[in-house]
């Protein structure tokens, strides 16, 4: 089932992008300025929606190696990114959706 953009909060999504940046859950959450904890919460949610681990535990036992899906995820949903880190006031618009909402994530 495909998932709209627009089905997930900001914070899921800022969340997945630090993660696939740092692969590091310590540093994705120091770059989010949020806990580890807070962090966990939201990766959990995001396998929730995404109905996959996205990331599995590097071979050293340290940091995160992310599944095909999370990269075809990112690949999908690349080009809103930067508005969204940019805080742009245009990316939300209307009942508060994204204007991104016509990406389509995976799955």
């Amino acid at each position: 089932m495909t998932k709209r953009l627009s089905d997930f909060d900001i914070g899921l999504l800022l969340t997945l992008d630090a993660l696939l940046k740092h692969q590091n859950v310590t540093h994705a959450a120091a770059r989010l300025n949020i806990t580890q904890s807070a962090l966990s919460a939201r990766l959990t949610r995001l396998r929730q929606l995404l109905n996959d681990p996205l990331f599995t535990t590097a071979a050293s036992g340290r940091g995160m190696i992310p599944t095909p899906h999370a990269s075809k995820t990112s690949a999908a949903c690349r080009s809103p990114s930067p508005a969204i880190r940019r805080g742009s006031g245009n990316v939300i618009s209307g009942k508060g959706r994204s204007s991104a909402a016509r990406c389509r994530l995976p799955g």
